[in-house]
């Protein structure tokens, strides 16, 4: 999740304490400030400076609602900006305001009730493994960081790739789909196809009935960052715990064979969230490029956290989403998860959902509890491991609960 404004997640490190003065936002006044004003420690404002100069490409940075809030800054300096909680998207190579959507969606209305009953589910919701889910998580978040510029961000996606590629090569008889989508900074975002069923096609078109050709995308990011992108970045909550649930949810899915006779289910995998939603940005802007007709988009971006003393939720984030899919994703929370949906905002494009946003995708996202009960206090920082206080498999589970049901009701 990118960092919201002045959310300092410093814990765990030894910046903890440092002085950071005040970036104002709005009518192009966002300003940098000197490493010298960090207050840093010596040897990390050397390698804060390291990182700038080896990164001069200018990037236009989106960081409200009008052009008089986009600024020019470097690759490097993004570095200013997350450090300080900035909240920004990077919108040079996107040709698209996240404040001005264009459109790709499918013509195709959303659901308005359910087609599976949660008896329907319960069998599949019975092979849920946190077992397995923890296996997974703590190998992708034992890479010292996932940062999309690094190689061990490479390395951890390379891991990920192999990991999506057993899974399938587990049931062969099933036709699905692993492949890179490709990025100039290394590190790839992945998409994981499984291909509607068209053997009914040949008896619609006889009945003069046209089959609908449109995808369902449920999404994660899987990379990582620390406040200074050389710190180590675990990244269990933010976001391992929802490429966890992604990866949880293709299992079952593939297990039992899953096809669909109306739509397309898409896995996505984003690179570089952290750099400003930069993957999702570049795939949502493929799709509008070829013509894809997208129905719906579900993010899932930090999964995990159960906040002590606070009662166990799911947020569903209320800001940069379509209302309609988002009242029905609050329908699925209290239908399918096991626990109750609670309203939230987060107040800027904070997820990948904001990339389909900015193209018109109905799109939605799911969070661990309601925003300011999230684990803001945590993520971006070497203590977001699974052995954080709060961390959760069993709430995970809940999410993977939710995905099953999203990607079957939006694909009958």
């Amino acid at each position: 999740m990118l960092a919201p404004l002045a959310v300092l997640c410093l814990a765990g490190s030894s910046l903890a304490g440092a002085v950071l003065p005040q970036i104002p936002l709005g009518n192009a006044r966002v300003a940098l400030p000197t490493i010298e004003s960090l207050s840093l420690p010596a040897d990390h404002a050397t390698r804060l400076a390291e990182h700038i100069a080896a990164l001069p490409e200018r990037r236009l940075i989106e960081t409200g609602p009008s052009d008089a809030e986009r600024i020019w800054i470097t690759e490097g300096e993004k570095a200013l900006l997350t450090y300080q909680g900035i909240r920004f998207v990077d919108v040079t190579d996107s040709a698209l305001s996240f404040f001005e959507p264009t459109s790709i969606a499918s013509a195709e209305p959303l659901p308005t009730s359910f087609k599976h009953s949660l008896a329907d589910f319960e069998p599949l919701f019975a092979n849920i493994s946190t077992s397995r889910m923890r296996e997974r998580l703590t190998k992708f978040s034992s890479f010292y960081t996932r940062y999309y510029r690094s190689s061990q961000g490479r390395d951890s996606q390379l891991w990920l790739l192999g990991l999506l590629k057993s899974i399938v090569k587990e049931h062969p008889s099933v036709k699905v789909d692993v492949r890179e989508f490709p990025h100039p900074w290394g590190q790839n975002s992945i998409i994981v196809t499984i291909p509607r069923d068209n053997s009914s096609d040949a008896a619609l078109l006889k009945k003069g009935k046209k089959p609908v050709e449109s995808i369902v995308i449920v999404g994660a990011h899987q990379d990582s960052t620390n406040m200074l992108p050389f710190l180590s970045a675990p990244g269990a909550d933010d976001d391992g715990s929802g490429t966890t649930v992604l990866l949880e949810t293709l299992t079952l899915l593939v297990a039992e064979g899953f096809r669909s006779t109306a739509h397309e289910l898409q896995f996505h995998f984003y690179s570089a969230e952290e750099g400003g939603l930069l993957g999702s940005q570049a795939v949502a802007k493929a799709y509008a490029a070829e013509g894809a007709r997208v129905r719906a988009m579900f993010q899932q971006d930090m999964a995990a956290y159960v906040k002590s003393g606070v009662p166990e939720r799911i947020g569903v984030i209320e800001d940069f989403v379509d209302p309609k899919l988002t009242d029905l994703v609050e329908k699925l929370v209290n239908e399918y998860s096991g626990l109750k949906a609670i309203r939230t905002k987060c107040g800027y494009g904070c997820s990948d959902h904001a990339s389909w946003n900015s193209v018109g995708v109905p799109s939605a996202f799911a969070i661990e509890n309601s925003f300011q009960n999230s684990n803001t206090g945590g993520i971006h920082s070497s203590k977001d491991t699974i052995n954080a206080p709060g961390f959760s498999f069993d709430h995970m589970a809940r999410h993977v609960r939710l995905t099953l049901a999203f990607a079957k009701e939006l694909t009958a």
